[in-house]
């Protein structure tokens, strides 16, 4: 099975540790990244391209808009279709 690059965006610094770590033990997946901003996450998701979005919903300042860079950037072309699979 093809492993996927997994970029964490989590502000709290315990808890992203944690689910590092987690991603880390899974055999078919690979820790590109693990931030504590939305503009880290913006800056990350350029330069690691990663397959997953693993998200903290609640993060500070976060815009829950479409027009959200961060998610705009992680829902991909054929988000507006319905289609939120990894490829």
């Amino acid at each position: 099975m093809a492993s996927h690059d997994v970029l964490i965006v989590e502000d709290d610094p315990p808890t992203r540790v944690w689910l590092a770590s987690a991603i880390e033990r899974h055999r078919d997946l690979v820790l590109a990244g693990a931030v504590g901003s939305c503009r880290e996450a913006r800056e990350a998701l350029e330069r690691l391209e990663p397959a997953v979005l693993l998200t903290d919903l609640g993060l500070p300042r976060r815009q829950r808009h479409r027009t959200d860079p961060v998610g705009a950037r992680a829902r991909g072309p054929n988000a507006e279709h319905g289609d939120h699979r990894v490829r």
